[in-house]
């Protein structure tokens, strides 16, 4: 039960940073890098605690695509604030024209957490119930801290 409950994290974490972004400008090359050195700490933690070396490679490598996942994020959003923009300052933009980014917004916040849900559960697949428990701190610090940067947006 508390592994399915863990699985669930992420994506209901990436729900509420994706809807929830409208944060404050400040700070944000200093949300940068801790979300940088977060995701090196879950990268250390995972070495330190995984004993098997191919294991640890692979949840290494997960954790990275996880980090890139949030910069495509990053990157997405700013693309989607542009074309509102665009949108808003075009009087002559259709109905038709705001729904379908709205749809096509949708459809990217799905594809994402999806992207996150799957890396997640390989991630808690590689890894035993005492390593993930060992981690999973590292993680969540993680997370949060990448959640900060992309609200700073």
């Amino acid at each position: 039960m508390r592994r399915m409950i863990n699985l669930w994290t992420v994506p209901v974490m990436f729900a509420v940073l994706l809807f929830g972004a409208a944060g404050c400008a400040g700070g944000k090359d200093s949300l940068a890098e801790e979300e940088k050195q977060a995701f090196a700490d879950v990268r250390a933690e995972i070495q330190s605690v995984v004993a098997d070396p191919e294991r640890a490679a692979k949840a290494i490598a997960l954790i990275s695509d996880v980090e890139q996942s949030f910069f495509n994020v990053r990157r997405s959003m700013n693309a989607r604030r542009e074309r509102f923009r665009e949108l808003n300052a075009d009087y002559d933009a259709a109905r038709a024209d705001i729904q379908a980014e709205l749809a096509r917004i949708l459809s990217d916040i799905k594809a994402n957490q999806q992207v996150v849900t799957d890396v997640h559960r390989q991630l808690v697949d590689i890894m035993t119930a005492e390593e993930w428990a060992a981690v999973q701190k590292a993680e969540s610090k993680a997370l949060s801290a990448a959640i900060k940067s992309l609200q700073s947006i």
